[in-house]
């Protein structure tokens, strides 16, 4: 698994100085349900390249960044350096293994496979005084990534925030939860987005020839180009 993700970093998005629309709306629905991360320390679960770490960074007191990838977290480093964060601890660890041996006032999350099963979720609500996690609401939707996963198999979802939701209730734990969508499109060369297709699927336990992967993707490209339009429906656990 470490592989595979330091595979992905060179691709992955980067913080670039400022929220995204997608953000905004994360961060305003997560201040709605009574968190505030002004001179707080928190832990960023799965933080992948930094994306939401370096933003919490420039609000909170101190922020560890917790991935299992070593080439995720130089790329977060890198542009913490290059931003002027300097409150900001990496640790390249998965999170089985985390033992940070004390308890932040926030443990966040942001789809992250890092938190996978009820073990996980326990340790997830011990860590932190409050908490905030993000994970698909049903399988994104990517006329691309579809389109081969017809073609050849189609992937398991992990329903993993569902399973979160009856885990709390089950705890007698109270939480807030919404559900949020994101459209996007990704244009892409055919080569680039052959290798991303082939992570994808990889990923998914579901390998494939290359040449078969590129030769359909070539069939839909125009100019040398491929567009992904993806739908994304995730839902939040703030408790």
């Amino acid at each position: 698994m470490k592989e595979m993700w330091d595979k992905k970093a060179a691709s992955y998005p980067r913080f670039t100085g400022a929220p995204s629309e997608f953000q905004t709306r994360l961060y305003a629905k997560i201040a709605e349900f009574g968190v505030k991360f002004d001179a707080k320390s928190l832990a960023d679960i799965g933080c992948g390249t930094g994306v939401h770490t370096l933003l919490l960074a420039g609000i909170c007191r101190e922020v560890t960044g917790m991935d299992i990838s070593d080439e995720m977290l130089k790329i977060m480093l890198k542009d913490a350096a290059k931003f002027g964060v300097s409150n900001l601890t990496a640790v390249q660890s998965d999170f089985k293994n985390f033992n940070p041996n004390r308890v932040y006032d926030i443990a966040f999350s942001t789809m992250s496979p890092a938190i996978s099963d009820e073990e996980d979720f326990e340790k997830f609500i011990n860590l932190g005084k409050q908490r905030v996690y993000l994970w698909w609401n049903k399988p994104r939707n990517s006329n691309v990534l579809d389109m081969l996963y017809d073609e050849f198999e189609k992937r398991d979802f992990k329903a993993k925030a569902g399973l979160f939701e009856d885990y709390l209730r089950r705890k007698n734990i109270a939480f807030n939860s919404c559900v949020l969508e994101e459209s996007k499109e990704q244009k892409r060369t055919i080569e680039e987005m052959t290798q991303n297709a082939l992570w994808h699927l990889q990923i998914s336990n579901f390998a494939q020839e290359e040449s078969a992967v590129r030769k359909r993707l070539e069939s839909i490209a125009r100019e040398g180009f491929v567009t992904e339009k993806i739908v994304s429906s995730m839902k939040l656990l703030v408790f």
